[in-house]
């Protein structure tokens, strides 16, 4: 298989911090430091057809919501959390998270759980929000230098499972029901900057400065038995 570029264009006056592709549409959303996050459509020669203003500091994440794909969310160095509709370029909800964040995302398909996001600071504190009453309900501390933060499905018989990649080298892997950290592991491959889900396989893709590792997500849990139902 061969990749070439084909295409490349001015998109911000600052850093490109993240990138989110809708799943349905030919819609990408950049975030950027320039305290801006734009929506761009491909099927229209990459024409910028929605620019979001509100944040005050750099963007440093967007996040389509797997529930509603015409709303998203974006953590920002300004200390909050903003959630927004594809079709306004305001924010119509906005977290005050008191800290510097640095990722966001939403929880999965669990129907009890479709409200909630996670919320990574550079304070070293996950924080669970439920977007309906914008409370938090649950702080994760003890992190060193998170740099992502994801909630994925990976076990039929299991909840999911919250994923914290960290600049300290390590990947921490909670229950995103209790919060209870069940595994840590460290690859030796210097500090995580990110993570994706490969769902087919059940695994967990991390990337490290000098290096990426898969894990299977099902051994790290296979000495803890699945919860009576």
């Amino acid at each position: 298989m061969t990749m070439k570029r084909v295409k490349e264009f001015k998109a911000h006056h600052g850093w490109v911090t993240s990138l989110a592709v809708h799943p349905t549409q030919p819609f990408v959303l950049s975030a950027s430091s320039d305290k801006l996050i734009k929506l761009w459509n491909w099927e229209k020669g990459w024409e910028c057809i929605r620019t979001f203003t509100g944040h005050l500091h750099w963007v440093n994440q967007v996040k389509f919501n797997p529930h509603d794909a015409n709303t998203f969310a974006s953590a920002s160095y300004d200390g909050t959390v903003k959630i927004w509709r594809i079709l306004s370029p305001t924010h119509f909800s906005s977290l005050n998270c008191e800290r510097v964040q640095a990722c966001v995302d939403y929880y999965p398909t669990c129907v009890d759980q479709q409200h909630y996001i996670v919320t990574g600071s550079v304070s070293n504190i996950n924080q669970i929000w439920d977007l309906r009453t914008q409370t938090c309900i649950s702080e994760i501390k003890g992190l060193q230098d998170p740099c992502s933060v994801g909630v994925i499905d990976c076990h039929p018989d299991r909840p999911a499972v919250l994923v914290t990649a960290s600049k300290s080298y390590c990947v921490s892997l909670h229950d995103s029901t209790t919060y209870r950290c069940e595994r840590t592991v460290n690859f030796g491959l210097s500090e995580v900057v990110c993570f994706a889900n490969i769902k087919a396989t059940r695994s967990l893709a991390i990337g490290h400065k000098y290096g990426v590792a898969i894990v299977e997500i099902d051994r790290f849990f296979k000495e803890v038995p699945p919860p009576t139902r």
